[in-house]
């Protein structure tokens, strides 16, 4: 009877571990969102205050991979909010939350030193950057859910995550920087909109060859004797052409 109801009991431990981990994962998940949310919303000052312990890792790995200091400022705002420690339930670490495999490919021993940390993910997505021609969204995409997610689905992944991620990323970097995020859509003579960042490439909207320059009557002439011609201002005023 014991042994049997030791078995009962793991049985029923069983079919309740199944829902606690789903619910434990969902926790872990909401952690993470609420971490987020703080800097969503958050004020150009506020999220540069926030910025500010970490204003010289961010500024050199801007100049030395050639990358917006704002772009940073948003990918690390939507990836820990910029807190220095914050591990996600992937095991993602640090202020640009690099994945152990992404930390290694970029030669990073500690996540958690915020120079080792924005250095390689400021790499990582200007690697991504120049890999999809420039293309803002697609290198966020890749940033988010691995470069070749973005190649199997021929741009950003139908997962709402990742949706969610470019969006809120390009969000907080037009706020950040509103200049710099116009002068990357590019624009042609005929008003043709590049949107986003992509480069142009000699690329116009075909022209529509069954158009025809419309044909304008001209207006009927004037009462006005100048605008009639000289045989009309002869017969007129005879008298200011008559020969002394």
């Amino acid at each position: 009877m014991k042994k049997s109801s030791s078995i009962q009991i793991l049985s029923v431990g069983a079919a309740y571990s199944k829902p606690l981990l789903a619910v434990f994962i969902a926790s872990l998940l909401s952690i993470e969102t609420a971490v987020a949310a703080g800097c969503l919303k958050a004020s150009p000052i506020s999220l540069e205050r926030k910025a500010a312990s970490h204003a010289s890792a961010i500024q050199l790995a801007a100049s030395k991979h050639r990358i917006d200091r704002e772009l940073i400022l948003a990918v690390i705002a939507v990836e820990s909010c910029f807190q220095l420690k914050a591990v996600s339930s992937a095991g993602a670490e640090g202020l640009m939350q690099l994945m152990p495999d992404t930390a290694d490919r970029f030669g990073v021993s500690n996540s958690f030193n915020a120079k080792q940390n924005v250095m390689a993910g400021s790499k990582y997505l200007k690697w991504l950057l120049n890999r999809f021609g420039g293309n803002l969204k697609f290198a966020l995409a890749g940033y988010n859910a691995g470069e070749g997610r973005v190649d199997q689905y021929k741009g950003i992944p139908p997962f709402r995550e990742t949706q969610n991620y470019v969006k809120n990323v390009i969000a907080i970097y037009h706020r950040l920087a509103p200049q710099k995020a116009i002068r990357q859509s590019q624009t042609i003579a005929n008003g043709t909109v590049y949107y986003p960042y992509k480069p142009l490439k000699g690329k116009t909207q075909a022209v529509n060859s069954n158009y025809s320059t419309p044909v304008i009557k001209p207006e009927a002439l004037t009462a006005k004797p100048g605008r009639q011609g000289l045989d009309f201002m002869k017969s007129r005023a005879p008298h200011l052409y008559r020969k002394p």
